[in-house]
């Protein structure tokens, strides 16, 4: 993992005038990606930059598992998750240091162009999860699942702080600082700031 913070390489995104440094891809992210793509998210952790590294395949609903959709859902749903990694990540120090209400992760609201059969749970519903390896940095996280309607062309995840500079929760008194936007034919993805309170 000390990979992504040593060494870099540099790409342009359109709307952005100053070039953006990204670290490589960890080769610990999902093998189970519906879409890949590199969109820095911003610091939404303090001292961590967001990276959203793609869609996951998240399988249908039902499931062996006993995972099922609301039964006025109906069907067999395909599920999906955002992947993303902190950047430079979290020592098992760092971590175990931290009060448990204070564990950085990402919140998010999850959005398509097409109906949704059941709520994905609103303001601050998403979850977040950490691979875990013993002894290596904890950078990578998901929000999800939602569900992926057949006849969606776009979804978006709008993202939300959870923690405050200080390190303290914000939970509802915060504001989305964005949305990643993914394209679903295309798999192709952006970062969509947040307008600000005067506009």
């Amino acid at each position: 993992m000390s990979g992504c913070v040593e060494h870099f390489h540099r790409t342009r995104w359109v709307g952005m005038i100053d070039e953006v440094t990204l670290p490589p891809r960890s080769e610990r992210l999902s093998a189970q990606l519906l879409a890949s793509f590199d969109v820095d998210c911003g610091e939404l952790v303090p001292g961590q930059r967001v990276i959203a590294r793609g869609l996951t395949d998240e399988g249908t609903w039902p499931d062996a598992l006993g995972n099922e959709p609301p039964a006025e859902a109906g069907g067999t749903w395909q599920m999906v998750s955002l992947e993303y990694e902190l950047v430079p990540g979290f020592t098992d120090e760092q971590i175990d240091a931290a009060p448990w209400e204070n564990v950085p992760i990402v919140d998010a609201v999850y959005r398509t162009d097409a109906p949704l059969a059941w709520s994905t749970g609103g303001e601050h519903g998403g979850m977040a999860s950490f691979e875990t390896p013993p002894g290596q940095v904890k950078a990578i996280g998901q929000c999800g699942p939602y569900p992926l309607p057949p006849e969606a062309e776009q979804v978006s995840f709008e993202l939300f702080a959870v923690l405050d500079a200080q390190g303290s929760r914000v939970w509802a008194s915060s504001r989305p600082v964005g949305a990643v936007v993914v394209d679903v034919a295309s798999g192709t993805a952006h970062w969509r700031p947040a307008a600000s309170k005067t506009e």
